[in-house]
C-alpha cells in the first residue's frame, strides 16, 4: 500500500480580488522507503505541495492520505498531533532552538510526545551515535557550523521514527562538502531505518542521490523518472 496518496489536489492563494492557483490538480503516490525529490523552477508548486503533505496547510480541493488515513479534514489540534507523531521536518533554515544543546534540541520533540526523560535521552544519544555525531551532543547551535546544525535537524526529524521526513531545500545554505556529507547521512539512515524521504529542491546534488524525481511546472506534475541514485560529486 502506498504511504502517501494525493488525489487531484488543488491549492489557490487569494490576495484581495486576485486568486492565484499554486497547485492545479496533483495526483501522486509515495511508496514506503522512497528517497524522492520534488523539483522544478520557483513557483512550480513544489514547496506548496510539501507543506500540504506535512499538514502545514490545507488544500483548496482534493484529498491527501497517509497510510490510508485522510488528514485533510482534521481539526487544527488533531492535525498538530498527527504531524507530531507521523511526520518529520527538515527546513532550509535549520530552526534549532538556540538556548538548547544539540542533544536537547533532538530530545525536545520527544518531550512534546510525553516520552519519559530517561527514554528520550537514551533514544536521542543513541541516534547521535548512529549518525556518528557524538562530538556535537553538548554544543549549542551558535557553536555549530551550518552543516552540523542541519545534521542535528535531521536527527530531530528522525528521532520519533516518523512515517515520512519532508525536507524543504535542506542543502540550500550548505557548501558542497557539507551538502554531500548531509546527503550521505540521510541516505544511510534511509537504508538502516527504511525511512521515507521526500525533498523539495532544485539542487542537483540531491537529484543525483534521489531514486525518483518528480518534476513540477505551473502547479502540475510535468514528468517523473526513476534514477539509480548514488553519490555524484561535481
Amino acid at each position: 500500500m502506498a504511504l502517501v496518496v494525493t488525489q487531484n489536489v488543488k491549492k489557490n492563494f487569494t490576495t484581495g480580488d486576485v486568486t492565484v492557483p499554486a497547485l492545479r490538480g496533483v495526483s501522486l503516490e509515495i511508496q514506503p522507503g522512497e528517497f524522492t525529490a520534488l523539483t522544478g523552477p520557483s513557483g512550480s508548486g513544489k514547496t506548496t505541495l510539501l507543506n500540504l503533505l506535512g499538514g502545514l496547510d490545507v488544500p483548496t480541493e482534493g484529498q491527501i492520505l497517509m497510510n490510508g488515513r485522510t488528514y485533510t479534514g482534521m481539526k487544527k489540534n488533531e492535525l498538530s498531533d498527527f504531524r507530531l507523531h507521523h511526520i518529520g521536518f527538515v527546513f532550509q533554515a535549520y530552526n534549532l532552538i538556540p538556548v538548547l544543546t544539540a542533544l536537547e534540541n533532538v530530545e525536545y520533540i520527544l518531550m512534546l510526545q510525553n516520552i519519559p526523560s530517561q527514554e528520550r535521552r537514551e533514544r536521542s544519544a543513541h541516534l547521535f551515535a548512529e549518525m556518528e555525531m557524538e562530538d556535537l551532543l553538548h554544543r549549542f547551535p551558535r557553536e555549530l557550523s551550518g552543516g552540523q546544525q542541519q545534521r542535528v535537524a535531521v536527527a530531530r526529524a528522525l528521532v520519533t521514527n516518523p512515517d515520512i521526513v519532508l525536507a524543504d531545500e535542506p542543502t540550500a545554505n550548505l557548501d558542497s562538502d557539507s551538502a554531500f556529507r548531509l546527503l550521505d547521512i540521510m541516505a544511510e539512515m534511509q537504508q538502516k531505518r527504511k525511512t521515507t524521504f521526500l525533498f523539495s529542491t532544485h539542487d542537483p546534488r540531491i537529484m543525483g542521490r534521489a531514486k525518483r524525481i518528480i518534476r513540477m511546472t505551473d502547479g502540475q506534475i510535468q514528468e517523473e523518472k526513476k534514477s539509480g541514485g548514488g553519490r555524484k560529486k561535481a
